[in-house]
């Protein structure tokens, strides 16, 4: 490993460093992790043109029209960080848990995602998280059925 290498963060110090930027609502530094060309896959969106972002730019930019008002994440939980075979892939599982910004209520999420890291950015973000959850949460199952029933 020659020096250069040496400075270059691991994927699993670039994923805690990115759950640290998400947990602070730093969500502008979260997008300068990705390459200018990442990608953030969302498997389980609702809306599919959702689903993959690509681009650090686009990524900033779905990251903007979050809710973040909605939900005030304080931490995490059962954080289990699996090396793979392929030194640029980690898999994380994790629980985020929080408030309800509008009644205070506590609530808890179930997280996996496959990050994939070069050179110390992020190449691929793919979050497995349940949307139902978020639904479920903010007592808006309602609105999904609706939204899944519209075509």
């Amino acid at each position: 490993m020659n020096e250069e290498n040496k400075n270059i963060r691991s994927p699993r110090e670039i994923f805690e460093l990115a759950q640290t930027m998400f947990l602070n609502k730093d969500l502008s530094s979260f997008s300068d992790l990705f390459a200018s060309d990442g990608i953030l896959e969302l498997p389980f969106h609702i809306q599919k043109s959702m689903r993959l972002i690509q681009g650090r730019e686009n990524i900033r930019n779905y990251l903007a029209m979050m809710p973040a008002a909605l939900l005030k994440p304080i931490g995490y939980k059962s954080m289990t960080i699996h090396e793979t075979s392929n030194p640029e892939i980690i898999i994380a599982e994790y629980d985020m848990y929080g408030e309800v910004t509008a009644n205070n209520k506590p609530f808890q999420r179930r997280y996996l995602q496959v990050v994939e890291v070069r050179n110390g950015e992020i190449i691929t973000l793919r979050d497995y998280w349940n949307p139902i959850d978020t639904f479920e949460i903010l007592d808006r199952l309602p609105e999904l059925c609706t939204i899944l029933t519209q075509k």
